[in-house]
């Protein structure tokens, strides 16, 4: 799936195959897809290279440091064609009763 740019800094639900691997009877084997695993994932799309999607699942930052300014992060890289579907979650604006 052709992941666009413009998904930079939104919240998303992916799904993507995973390559596995697997030791059994050969003739048991699946082949194509099927033969490989399903994740969903959900987080900020942090940035798209080269086909790659970083989705950030947490930031953090040291001790007195504003969040900000990030200094680290937890994420999932997945090439774009492995992901199957892509959910984009749209902020709710809060009104004041």
């Amino acid at each position: 799936m052709n992941v666009p740019k413009r998904l930079i800094g939104s919240l998303v639900e992916i799904q993507w195959k995973d390559p596995n691997s697997h030791r059994g009877d050969i003739d048991r084997a699946l082949k194509g897809r099927a033969a490989l695993a399903t994740w969903k994932d959900a987080g900020w799309v942090h940035d798209i290279t080269d086909g790659v999607v970083l989705l950030a699942h947490s930031y953090a930052s040291q001790p007195g440091v504003s969040i900000d300014n990030p200094d680290e992060m937890e994420r999932t890289a997945v090439h774009e064609y492995f992901i199957e579907k892509i959910i984009v979650y749209t902020p709710v604006v809060e009104t004041k009763l």
